[in-house]
């Protein structure tokens, strides 16, 4: 059998998987969000073939938002928890000191599209601006506009 018939028969097998957990998932109540982050352990395999990369599952999300800056287009990173989003900017290369509104829950980092790149490589999750806005919100308890109204300075 050639290589790539093995290959394909890999990735084929890894997809069967994926959708036998999600489905089993769904069956016993789990949330969206394990759902995601299980589906991510095979995320490697079915992008790279049989390469494995070096990668934790995480809970990280990029924006498809591209705001100019300079020659840059520019994205949001968020996470679940900071701790997440710091092993994030770690493995891609940012400063932690690029951190915006640290310790809200619109914690996040600006990031160019060739870290969200690598971002992506590592195990984030793409979403839209409307999910990164929901995102924002649940973390602030289900009000957003409430949570900074209670926590001004």
């Amino acid at each position: 059998m050639p290589a790539d018939g093995l290959k394909m028969t890999t990735k084929m097998m890894n997809i069967i998987r994926v959708m036998i957990m999600i489905w089993m998932m769904i069956l016993i109540g789990m949330k969206k969000k394990k759902i995601q982050m299980t589906a991510g352990i095979f995320n490697s395999t079915l992008l790279h073939g049989t390469k494995q990369l070096n990668k934790a599952v995480m809970a990280v999300y990029i924006d498809d938002f591209e705001a100019p800056f300079g020659r840059m287009r520019m994205c949001h990173m968020i996470a679940d928890t900071t701790e997440e989003l710091l092993q994030m900017v770690d493995k891609i290369g940012v400063q932690r000191k690029w951190i915006q509104y640290p310790g809200t829950p619109n914690e996040h980092f600006d990031i160019c599209l060739s870290k969200k790149k690598k971002a992506v490589e590592f195990g984030a999750k793409e979403i839209g601006m409307r999910d990164y806005a929901k995102m924002v919100h649940e973390k602030a308890g289900g009000d957003y506009i409430e949570w900074i109204r209670k926590n001004k300075k």
